[in-house]
Protein backbone atom coordinates (compact mmCIF):
# COMPACT_ATOMS: atom_id res chain seq x y z
CA UNK A 1 0.00 0.00 0.00
CA UNK A 2 1.60 3.32 -1.56
CA UNK A 3 -1.03 6.19 0.19
CA UNK A 4 -1.45 7.02 -3.63
CA UNK A 5 -4.22 9.01 -4.05
CA UNK A 6 -4.82 9.53 -0.17
CA UNK A 7 -4.05 13.16 -0.51
CA UNK A 8 -6.75 13.87 -3.03
CA UNK A 9 -8.96 11.63 -1.87
CA UNK A 10 -8.71 14.11 1.42
CA UNK A 11 -9.50 17.34 -0.71
CA UNK A 12 -11.95 15.35 -2.24
CA UNK A 13 -13.76 14.93 0.53
CA UNK A 14 -13.10 18.56 2.44
CA UNK A 15 -14.51 20.29 -0.74
CA UNK A 16 -17.36 18.01 -0.48
CA UNK A 17 -18.31 18.82 3.43
CA UNK A 18 -17.56 22.11 2.44
CA UNK A 19 -20.14 22.43 -0.71
CA UNK A 20 -22.60 20.89 1.57
CA UNK A 21 -22.66 22.81 4.38
CA UNK A 22 -21.53 20.70 7.10
CA UNK A 23 -17.95 22.48 7.83
CA UNK A 24 -19.06 25.17 10.41
CA UNK A 25 -22.52 24.19 11.15
CA UNK A 26 -23.18 24.65 14.56
CA UNK A 27 -24.66 21.85 16.69
CA UNK A 28 -27.16 22.11 19.42
CA UNK A 29 -26.03 21.29 22.81
CA UNK A 30 -28.27 18.62 23.50
CA UNK A 31 -27.02 16.82 21.01
CA UNK A 32 -23.13 16.67 22.52
CA UNK A 33 -25.00 15.63 25.88
CA UNK A 34 -27.02 12.87 24.34
CA UNK A 35 -23.87 11.77 22.81
CA UNK A 36 -22.27 11.83 25.85
CA UNK A 37 -24.53 9.88 27.88
CA UNK A 38 -25.03 7.25 24.37
CA UNK A 39 -21.26 6.62 24.87
CA UNK A 40 -21.23 5.89 28.40
CA UNK A 41 -24.17 3.44 27.42
CA UNK A 42 -21.53 2.10 25.13
CA UNK A 43 -19.15 1.31 27.54
CA UNK A 44 -21.26 -0.63 29.64
CA UNK A 45 -22.42 -2.76 27.13
CA UNK A 46 -20.86 -6.26 25.91
CA UNK A 47 -19.16 -5.94 22.79
CA UNK A 48 -21.74 -8.21 21.03
CA UNK A 49 -24.68 -6.12 22.12
CA UNK A 50 -24.50 -2.69 21.98
CA UNK A 51 -27.36 -1.36 20.47
CA UNK A 52 -31.07 -0.62 22.54
CA UNK A 53 -34.65 -0.76 21.87
CA UNK A 54 -36.12 2.25 20.37
CA UNK A 55 -38.10 2.99 23.84
CA UNK A 56 -34.75 3.26 25.90
CA UNK A 57 -33.05 5.50 22.99
CA UNK A 58 -35.64 8.32 23.70
CA UNK A 59 -35.50 7.83 27.11
CA UNK A 60 -32.27 8.63 26.93
CA UNK A 61 -32.66 11.40 24.76
CA UNK A 62 -35.62 13.10 27.04
CA UNK A 63 -32.88 13.34 29.70
CA UNK A 64 -30.34 15.13 27.29
CA UNK A 65 -33.48 17.74 26.73
CA UNK A 66 -34.71 16.61 23.58
CA UNK A 67 -38.66 15.70 23.92
CA UNK A 68 -40.00 16.59 20.94
CA UNK A 69 -40.75 13.45 18.65
CA UNK A 70 -39.60 15.42 15.61
CA UNK A 71 -36.40 16.86 17.34
CA UNK A 72 -35.43 13.14 18.24
CA UNK A 73 -36.01 12.20 14.49
CA UNK A 74 -33.55 15.14 13.49
CA UNK A 75 -30.81 14.68 16.37
CA UNK A 76 -30.78 10.73 15.58
CA UNK A 77 -30.28 11.80 11.81
CA UNK A 78 -26.93 14.03 12.78
CA UNK A 79 -25.63 11.01 14.92
CA UNK A 80 -26.03 8.54 12.08
CA UNK A 81 -24.61 10.88 9.78
CA UNK A 82 -21.46 11.24 11.96
CA UNK A 83 -21.16 7.67 13.02
CA UNK A 84 -22.31 7.93 16.30
CA UNK A 85 -24.79 5.31 16.07
CA UNK A 86 -26.97 3.31 13.33
CA UNK A 87 -30.23 3.78 12.63
CA UNK A 88 -31.83 3.16 9.05
CA UNK A 89 -35.41 4.07 8.98
CA UNK A 90 -37.43 5.37 11.58
CA UNK A 91 -39.50 1.60 11.66
CA UNK A 92 -36.13 0.22 13.38
CA UNK A 93 -36.90 -1.13 16.27
CA UNK A 94 -33.37 -0.94 17.79
CA UNK A 95 -30.64 1.39 17.24
CA UNK A 96 -26.92 0.58 16.87
CA UNK A 97 -24.67 2.12 19.62
CA UNK A 98 -21.51 0.87 17.63
CA UNK A 99 -21.97 0.77 14.21
CA UNK A 100 -18.64 -1.37 13.90
CA UNK A 101 -21.21 -4.06 15.45
CA UNK A 102 -22.73 -4.50 11.71
CA UNK A 103 -19.89 -6.07 10.79
CA UNK A 104 -19.71 -8.41 13.59
CA UNK A 105 -23.56 -9.55 12.63
CA UNK A 106 -22.17 -10.25 9.47
CA UNK A 107 -19.50 -12.20 9.77
CA UNK A 108 -21.53 -14.39 12.70
CA UNK A 109 -23.03 -15.79 9.57
CA UNK A 110 -21.17 -15.25 6.08
CA UNK A 111 -18.06 -17.09 8.01
CA UNK A 112 -16.78 -20.64 7.60
CA UNK A 113 -16.57 -21.24 11.41
CA UNK A 114 -19.68 -23.15 11.49
CA UNK A 115 -21.51 -24.94 9.33
CA UNK A 116 -25.48 -24.12 9.78
CA UNK A 117 -25.34 -22.42 6.81
CA UNK A 118 -25.35 -24.81 3.65
CA UNK A 119 -25.34 -24.41 -0.03
CA UNK A 120 -26.46 -20.86 0.98
CA UNK A 121 -29.57 -21.49 2.78
CA UNK A 122 -30.07 -20.96 6.76
CA UNK A 123 -32.81 -22.78 8.50
CA UNK A 124 -34.32 -19.89 11.27
CA UNK A 125 -34.65 -23.07 13.61
CA UNK A 126 -30.89 -23.11 13.47
CA UNK A 127 -30.28 -19.02 14.72
CA UNK A 128 -30.31 -19.99 18.51
CA UNK A 129 -27.18 -22.02 17.89
CA UNK A 130 -25.39 -19.22 15.41
CA UNK A 131 -26.35 -16.36 17.02
CA UNK A 132 -25.69 -18.08 21.16
CA UNK A 133 -24.62 -14.28 22.34
CA UNK A 134 -27.87 -12.68 21.16
CA UNK A 135 -31.08 -13.38 23.08
CA UNK A 136 -33.89 -15.31 20.56
CA UNK A 137 -35.95 -12.46 21.38
CA UNK A 138 -34.02 -10.10 19.21
CA UNK A 139 -33.40 -12.77 16.57
CA UNK A 140 -36.13 -11.37 14.17
CA UNK A 141 -35.09 -7.97 14.65
CA UNK A 142 -31.41 -9.00 13.83
CA UNK A 143 -32.99 -10.76 10.89
CA UNK A 144 -34.45 -8.22 9.44
CA UNK A 145 -31.22 -5.58 9.58
CA UNK A 146 -29.44 -8.35 7.28
CA UNK A 147 -32.37 -8.44 5.01
CA UNK A 148 -32.30 -5.05 4.68
CA UNK A 149 -28.34 -4.79 3.97
CA UNK A 150 -29.10 -7.54 1.04
CA UNK A 151 -27.07 -9.27 3.29
CA UNK A 152 -30.11 -12.27 3.30
CA UNK A 153 -33.11 -13.14 1.63
CA UNK A 154 -36.08 -14.32 3.37
CA UNK A 155 -37.47 -17.42 0.81
CA UNK A 156 -41.22 -17.47 0.43
CA UNK A 157 -42.64 -20.70 1.13
CA UNK A 158 -43.03 -21.44 -2.73
CA UNK A 159 -39.85 -20.98 -3.69
CA UNK A 160 -38.92 -23.17 -0.91
CA UNK A 161 -41.30 -25.75 -2.36
CA UNK A 162 -39.39 -25.89 -5.61
CA UNK A 163 -35.32 -25.52 -3.98
CA UNK A 164 -36.86 -29.11 -2.02
CA UNK A 165 -37.65 -30.72 -5.64
CA UNK A 166 -33.88 -30.33 -6.67
CA UNK A 167 -32.54 -31.26 -3.30
CA UNK A 168 -30.51 -33.94 -4.53
CA UNK A 169 -28.45 -31.11 -7.17
CA UNK A 170 -28.51 -28.00 -4.66
CA UNK A 171 -28.01 -29.55 -0.86
CA UNK A 172 -28.82 -32.96 -0.82
CA UNK A 173 -30.75 -33.90 2.82
CA UNK A 174 -30.13 -30.86 4.48
CA UNK A 175 -32.27 -29.18 1.97
CA UNK A 176 -35.32 -31.86 2.05
CA UNK A 177 -35.40 -31.06 5.95
CA UNK A 178 -35.17 -27.31 5.40
CA UNK A 179 -38.59 -25.75 7.74
CA UNK A 180 -40.68 -23.20 5.85
CA UNK A 181 -39.26 -20.42 7.44
CA UNK A 182 -35.67 -20.21 5.81
CA UNK A 183 -33.00 -17.38 4.39
CA UNK A 184 -31.22 -17.55 1.46
CA UNK A 185 -27.45 -16.26 2.25
CA UNK A 186 -26.08 -15.46 -1.56
CA UNK A 187 -22.39 -15.07 0.12
CA UNK A 188 -22.41 -19.06 0.93
CA UNK A 189 -23.91 -19.82 -2.54
CA UNK A 190 -21.98 -23.56 -3.53
CA UNK A 191 -19.45 -22.53 -6.11
CA UNK A 192 -20.15 -25.12 -8.88
CA UNK A 193 -23.33 -24.72 -10.76
CA UNK A 194 -25.80 -27.30 -10.23
CA UNK A 195 -25.47 -30.60 -12.97
CA UNK A 196 -28.56 -29.92 -14.40
CA UNK A 197 -29.02 -26.07 -14.29
CA UNK A 198 -32.71 -26.07 -16.55
CA UNK A 199 -34.33 -28.35 -14.40
CA UNK A 200 -34.70 -25.20 -12.01
CA UNK A 201 -36.86 -23.21 -14.29
CA UNK A 202 -40.26 -24.04 -14.16
CA UNK A 203 -41.33 -26.88 -16.05
CA UNK A 204 -44.33 -25.13 -17.46
CA UNK A 205 -41.79 -23.56 -19.61
CA UNK A 206 -39.91 -26.87 -20.75
CA UNK A 207 -40.66 -27.35 -24.69
CA UNK A 208 -42.59 -24.12 -24.64
CA UNK A 209 -39.54 -21.13 -25.01
CA UNK A 210 -36.30 -20.74 -26.26
CA UNK A 211 -33.21 -19.68 -22.83
CA UNK A 212 -30.53 -17.90 -23.91
CA UNK A 213 -27.44 -17.38 -22.09
CA UNK A 214 -25.49 -14.34 -22.04
CA UNK A 215 -21.28 -14.15 -21.10
CA UNK A 216 -20.07 -10.90 -18.94
CA UNK A 217 -16.70 -9.87 -17.96
CA UNK A 218 -15.76 -7.49 -15.79
CA UNK A 219 -12.51 -5.98 -14.53
CA UNK A 220 -14.15 -5.10 -11.25
CA UNK A 221 -17.61 -5.99 -9.07
CA UNK A 222 -18.49 -4.23 -6.58
CA UNK A 223 -19.08 -6.02 -3.13
CA UNK A 224 -22.88 -7.23 -3.23
CA UNK A 225 -23.59 -7.65 -6.72
CA UNK A 226 -24.57 -10.87 -6.91
CA UNK A 227 -26.74 -11.03 -3.86
CA UNK A 228 -28.82 -7.77 -5.48
CA UNK A 229 -28.58 -9.75 -8.88
CA UNK A 230 -30.29 -12.95 -7.18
Amino acid sequence: WNRRGIGSLKALIARLAHERGLIGQLVPRKYLLFEEQLARLRATRQQDRPYVPVAEFARLARCAGIEDPGELEEATCFLHDTGVVSRFDPSDRLVILDPAFLTRLVASLVTFRHRFVRGGLLAVEDLHSVWQAYPTAEHHQLLQLLCRFEVMFHLPTAHLAALREHSSELGGRYIERLPLESYLVPYLLPAARPQSALTLFERSLAGVAHRFGRCYQFDFLPMGFFGRLL
